[in-house]
Protein backbone atom coordinates (compact mmCIF):
# COMPACT_ATOMS: atom_id res chain seq x y z
CA UNK A 1 0.00 0.00 0.00
CA UNK A 2 2.76 2.46 0.92
CA UNK A 3 5.68 0.73 -0.84
CA UNK A 4 6.23 2.01 -4.38
CA UNK A 5 7.97 -1.28 -5.20
CA UNK A 6 10.57 0.15 -7.55
CA UNK A 7 14.33 0.50 -7.59
CA UNK A 8 16.22 3.72 -7.01
CA UNK A 9 16.36 5.83 -10.13
CA UNK A 10 18.96 8.66 -10.49
CA UNK A 11 17.71 12.18 -11.11
CA UNK A 12 19.03 13.24 -14.51
CA UNK A 13 18.68 16.90 -13.54
CA UNK A 14 21.24 16.48 -10.74
CA UNK A 15 24.95 15.75 -10.86
CA UNK A 16 26.64 12.49 -9.93
CA UNK A 17 27.56 13.66 -6.42
CA UNK A 18 23.97 14.50 -5.56
CA UNK A 19 22.67 11.21 -6.93
CA UNK A 20 25.35 9.33 -5.02
CA UNK A 21 24.27 11.05 -1.82
CA UNK A 22 20.60 10.39 -2.53
CA UNK A 23 21.30 6.70 -3.01
CA UNK A 24 23.29 6.43 0.23
CA UNK A 25 20.73 8.39 2.29
CA UNK A 26 17.51 6.98 0.84
CA UNK A 27 18.45 3.41 -0.11
CA UNK A 28 21.62 2.11 1.52
CA UNK A 29 21.47 4.21 4.69
CA UNK A 30 17.62 4.34 4.89
CA UNK A 31 17.98 7.37 7.18
CA UNK A 32 14.24 8.02 6.98
CA UNK A 33 13.47 4.87 8.94
CA UNK A 34 14.53 6.70 12.09
CA UNK A 35 14.47 10.40 11.21
CA UNK A 36 11.07 10.49 9.46
CA UNK A 37 7.85 10.27 11.52
CA UNK A 38 5.23 7.67 10.67
CA UNK A 39 1.56 7.99 9.80
CA UNK A 40 -1.42 6.09 11.15
CA UNK A 41 -0.49 3.07 9.05
CA UNK A 42 3.06 3.09 10.51
CA UNK A 43 4.48 4.02 7.10
CA UNK A 44 6.93 6.86 6.59
CA UNK A 45 5.23 10.24 6.42
CA UNK A 46 7.23 11.77 3.59
CA UNK A 47 5.45 15.08 4.09
CA UNK A 48 7.63 15.35 7.19
CA UNK A 49 10.71 13.71 5.69
CA UNK A 50 13.70 13.84 8.04
CA UNK A 51 11.80 16.10 10.46
CA UNK A 52 12.64 13.88 13.45
CA UNK A 53 10.94 11.01 15.25
CA UNK A 54 11.30 8.64 18.20
CA UNK A 55 12.91 5.29 17.47
CA UNK A 56 13.40 2.56 20.09
CA UNK A 57 12.99 5.12 22.84
CA UNK A 58 15.61 7.46 21.35
CA UNK A 59 15.03 10.82 19.70
CA UNK A 60 16.15 10.86 16.07
CA UNK A 61 16.52 14.59 15.56
CA UNK A 62 15.57 16.80 12.69
CA UNK A 63 18.21 16.58 9.93
CA UNK A 64 16.54 18.93 7.44
CA UNK A 65 18.28 22.22 6.48
CA UNK A 66 16.06 24.21 8.87
CA UNK A 67 18.35 26.50 10.87
CA UNK A 68 16.33 26.59 14.08
CA UNK A 69 15.46 22.92 14.62
CA UNK A 70 17.45 21.11 11.92
CA UNK A 71 21.07 21.04 10.80
CA UNK A 72 20.92 24.16 8.66
CA UNK A 73 23.23 26.00 11.04
CA UNK A 74 25.80 23.18 10.93
CA UNK A 75 28.73 23.59 8.62
CA UNK A 76 29.73 20.89 6.16
CA UNK A 77 32.72 20.14 8.38
CA UNK A 78 30.43 19.63 11.38
CA UNK A 79 28.27 17.16 9.46
CA UNK A 80 31.28 15.28 8.10
CA UNK A 81 32.82 14.94 11.58
CA UNK A 82 29.51 13.80 13.03
CA UNK A 83 28.92 11.16 10.37
CA UNK A 84 32.49 9.85 10.43
CA UNK A 85 33.26 9.98 14.16
CA UNK A 86 29.90 10.38 15.87
CA UNK A 87 30.85 13.74 17.37
CA UNK A 88 30.85 17.37 16.27
CA UNK A 89 32.40 20.02 18.52
CA UNK A 90 29.77 22.35 19.89
CA UNK A 91 26.95 20.35 18.25
CA UNK A 92 26.52 16.95 19.83
CA UNK A 93 27.54 13.32 20.12
CA UNK A 94 25.82 10.33 18.55
CA UNK A 95 24.39 7.77 20.96
CA UNK A 96 21.85 5.00 20.93
CA UNK A 97 20.88 3.73 17.46
CA UNK A 98 22.74 6.63 15.81
CA UNK A 99 25.89 5.70 17.66
CA UNK A 100 25.52 2.15 16.42
CA UNK A 101 25.03 3.40 12.85
CA UNK A 102 28.28 5.37 13.06
CA UNK A 103 30.28 2.56 14.68
CA UNK A 104 28.98 -0.21 12.43
CA UNK A 105 28.58 1.58 9.12
CA UNK A 106 29.15 5.28 8.56
CA UNK A 107 32.71 5.48 9.85
CA UNK A 108 33.81 2.99 7.18
CA UNK A 109 32.58 5.14 4.29
CA UNK A 110 35.01 7.06 2.13
CA UNK A 111 35.27 10.82 2.40
CA UNK A 112 33.65 11.22 -1.02
CA UNK A 113 30.61 9.21 0.07
CA UNK A 114 30.15 11.30 3.21
CA UNK A 115 30.46 14.52 1.21
CA UNK A 116 27.83 13.22 -1.19
CA UNK A 117 25.46 12.52 1.70
CA UNK A 118 25.97 16.04 3.05
CA UNK A 119 25.36 17.52 -0.41
CA UNK A 120 22.07 15.65 -0.68
CA UNK A 121 20.87 16.58 2.82
CA UNK A 122 21.47 20.23 2.00
CA UNK A 123 18.82 20.08 -0.74
CA UNK A 124 16.06 18.43 1.30
CA UNK A 125 13.15 20.72 2.16
CA UNK A 126 13.66 22.37 5.54
CA UNK A 127 10.97 21.65 8.12
CA UNK A 128 10.69 23.49 11.42
CA UNK A 129 9.60 21.37 14.39
CA UNK A 130 8.55 22.63 17.79
CA UNK A 131 8.91 19.43 19.80
CA UNK A 132 12.66 19.66 20.27
CA UNK A 133 14.42 20.77 23.48
CA UNK A 134 15.29 24.43 23.70
CA UNK A 135 18.94 25.05 22.77
CA UNK A 136 21.14 25.99 25.71
CA UNK A 137 22.27 29.38 24.47
CA UNK A 138 23.17 30.58 27.97
CA UNK A 139 25.80 29.27 30.29
CA UNK A 140 24.92 27.50 33.51
CA UNK A 141 26.10 30.45 35.58
CA UNK A 142 23.83 32.87 33.78
CA UNK A 143 20.87 30.51 34.21
CA UNK A 144 21.49 30.38 37.97
CA UNK A 145 21.87 34.15 38.13
CA UNK A 146 18.60 34.68 36.30
CA UNK A 147 16.78 32.15 38.50
CA UNK A 148 17.84 33.69 41.81
CA UNK A 149 18.07 37.31 40.71
CA UNK A 150 21.85 37.57 41.07
CA UNK A 151 23.88 40.08 39.08
CA UNK A 152 25.94 38.35 36.41
CA UNK A 153 29.49 39.50 35.78
CA UNK A 154 31.29 39.41 32.45
CA UNK A 155 33.14 36.21 31.68
CA UNK A 156 36.53 37.87 31.93
CA UNK A 157 35.92 38.53 35.65
CA UNK A 158 35.36 34.89 36.44
CA UNK A 159 32.32 32.66 36.59
CA UNK A 160 29.62 32.43 39.20
CA UNK A 161 31.45 29.79 41.23
CA UNK A 162 34.63 31.87 41.43
CA UNK A 163 32.70 35.02 42.38
CA UNK A 164 30.78 33.24 45.15
CA UNK A 165 33.99 31.70 46.49
CA UNK A 166 35.70 35.09 46.48
CA UNK A 167 32.79 36.77 48.31
CA UNK A 168 32.66 33.98 50.89
CA UNK A 169 36.38 34.29 51.59
CA UNK A 170 36.21 38.08 51.77
CA UNK A 171 33.22 38.40 54.11
CA UNK A 172 31.87 41.76 55.39
CA UNK A 173 33.97 44.89 55.41
CA UNK A 174 34.58 44.69 59.18
CA UNK A 175 35.81 41.13 58.91
CA UNK A 176 38.07 41.99 56.00
CA UNK A 177 39.62 44.87 57.97
CA UNK A 178 40.26 42.57 60.93
CA UNK A 179 41.89 40.02 58.69
CA UNK A 180 44.18 42.56 57.14
CA UNK A 181 45.12 44.38 60.39
CA UNK A 182 44.20 42.32 63.47
CA UNK A 183 44.03 44.30 66.70
CA UNK A 184 45.93 43.49 69.89
CA UNK A 185 42.82 42.06 71.51
CA UNK A 186 42.14 39.91 68.46
CA UNK A 187 45.68 38.56 68.50
CA UNK A 188 45.43 37.84 72.21
CA UNK A 189 42.22 35.92 71.76
CA UNK A 190 43.60 34.00 68.80
CA UNK A 191 46.88 33.19 70.57
CA UNK A 192 45.25 32.14 73.83
CA UNK A 193 45.85 28.50 74.63
CA UNK A 194 42.75 26.43 75.29
CA UNK A 195 42.16 25.45 78.91
CA UNK A 196 42.62 21.75 79.63
CA UNK A 197 39.36 19.95 79.91
CA UNK A 198 38.56 17.95 83.04
CA UNK A 199 36.91 14.57 83.01
CA UNK A 200 35.12 15.28 86.27
CA UNK A 201 31.47 16.16 86.29
CA UNK A 202 30.21 19.71 86.77
CA UNK A 203 29.03 18.97 90.32
CA UNK A 204 32.47 17.63 91.25
CA UNK A 205 34.12 20.71 89.82
CA UNK A 206 31.71 22.90 91.78
CA UNK A 207 32.46 21.05 95.05
CA UNK A 208 36.16 21.42 94.37
CA UNK A 209 35.75 25.15 93.79
CA UNK A 210 33.71 25.55 96.99
CA UNK A 211 36.34 23.68 98.97
CA UNK A 212 39.10 25.86 97.61
CA UNK A 213 37.08 28.96 98.57
CA UNK A 214 36.54 27.75 102.14
CA UNK A 215 40.22 26.85 102.45
CA UNK A 216 41.28 30.31 101.38
CA UNK A 217 38.81 31.92 103.79
CA UNK A 218 40.13 29.80 106.67
CA UNK A 219 43.74 30.75 105.97
CA UNK A 220 42.83 34.41 105.85
CA UNK A 221 41.00 34.23 109.21
CA UNK A 222 43.96 32.42 110.82
CA UNK A 223 46.38 35.10 109.63
CA UNK A 224 44.21 37.95 110.94
CA UNK A 225 43.76 36.24 114.33
CA UNK A 226 47.51 35.60 114.65
CA UNK A 227 48.27 39.23 113.85
CA UNK A 228 45.85 40.47 116.53
CA UNK A 229 47.30 38.17 119.19
CA UNK A 230 50.79 39.42 118.47
CA UNK A 231 49.61 42.99 118.75
CA UNK A 232 48.02 42.32 122.13
CA UNK A 233 51.22 40.66 123.47
CA UNK A 234 53.39 43.61 122.49
CA UNK A 235 51.12 45.99 124.31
Amino acid sequence: MFNPDKRFEPNVERDAVWNRGAYLVEAMGHCGECHTPRNLGFALNNRQKFAGAVQAGWRAYNITPDRSSGVGAWSDTDLLHYLSTGHADGRGTASGPMGEAVDESLKFLKAGDLQAMVAYLRTVAGIATGDLPEPRSRSRGRVVCARYGLPCEPKRQGGLRRRLRRDAMAGPASVRSCRRQPSRATRAVNDRKPRPTSHRSSSARQRHADGRTLEHAGLRYHRIRTARLRALRTT
